[in-house]
């Protein structure tokens, strides 16, 4: 069964727990990573939309001091989110 809802508004949190917490509260819709949202989810307090249509576009920016782009940790970090991020957003 298809149910459409319009919706408007706007609501911005950069934090992600803060707006699962708002969408439990009834506050809206959000785009909440999965890890974040199992227990909402098992429990009832949330369910997950699907959309048709084209993918979400999500831009992701890093961070960082230019004198740290030499730790082969931080540049490993950022090959693999290069790497995994678009299989993880279906682009």
């Amino acid at each position: 069964m298809l149910h459409m809802q319009p919706v408007s508004g706007r609501y911005f949190s950069s934090s992600t727990t803060f707006k699962r917490d708002a969408v439990i509260a009834g506050i809206g819709i959000g785009l909440i990573p999965d890890f974040l949202c199992e227990e909402a989810l098992s429990q009832g307090q949330l369910i997950k939309l699907k959309f048709q249509g084209e993918p979400l576009k999500t831009s992701f920016y890093a961070v960082y001091q230019p004198s740290n782009f030499e730790n082969p940790k931080l540049y490993r970090f950022l090959e693999l989110m290069q790497q995994e991020l678009p299989k993880a957003y279906g682009v």
